[in-house]
């Protein structure tokens, strides 16, 4: 069960702060914010009205979208060091899904990459990125796994937690930020 929470809160939060990078740097670069789509129905993305720097704004997703998705949970475990475990691995996720995402794009060129092959970003910085963020993520995921099944009854407490941030965040997405 705690793992199925993890796994839902991760997904969202990605989600999340991946686009709030999008914005922010969209926003810092004089961009005009359109729509931001968070719906769990689909995949999450940033329109905007107008976007003098869309090399900047589409790098800001995953950037952003790391230090914020990863960083976060990470001082957040830092703080509550009982749960340290679960932090670690929603950070390891976030940094795993960006990474992927831009990372395959070296080969496979859609959605984010495709804007940034466009605007002139050469295969191999979106190769250098992938890795960057899944070798880290996988050293993560590995200690965090290995303490939660170590001692699976004492995180199971989080599941709820977890379910609540995870259905909060569906329903605000759903309501707030639908295509």
């Amino acid at each position: 069960m705690i793992g199925v929470a993890i796994v839902a809160f991760s997904w969202l939060w990605l989600q999340w702060t991946h686009e709030a990078g999008h914005v922010i740097a969209g926003l810092v670069t004089g961009g005009e914010i359109e729509r931001v789509v968070l719906d769990p129905r689909t995949f999450s993305r940033t329109d905007f009205a107008s976007n003098p720097s869309p090399l900047i704004t589409v790098w800001g997703g995953p950037v952003i979208g790391c230090l914020l998705g990863a960083g976060l949970p990470h001082l957040v475990s830092c703080r509550l060091r009982d749960r340290r475990a679960i932090g670690m691995l929603i950070a390891a996720a976030v940094l795993l899904g960006n990474g992927a995402y831009i990372g395959l794009g070296a080969v496979f060129p859609v959605g984010d990459a495709e804007v940034m092959r466009d605007a002139g970003t050469p295969a191999w910085a979106l190769a250098v990125f992938g890795v960057a963020c899944v070798l880290p993520a996988r050293m993560l995921a590995a200690r965090s796994i290995t303490s939660i099944r170590a001692s699976e009854h004492r995180w199971a407490s989080a599941a709820p937690t977890l379910g609540v941030l995870t259905g909060a965040m569906a329903i605000a997405g759903w309501l707030f930020f639908h295509a």
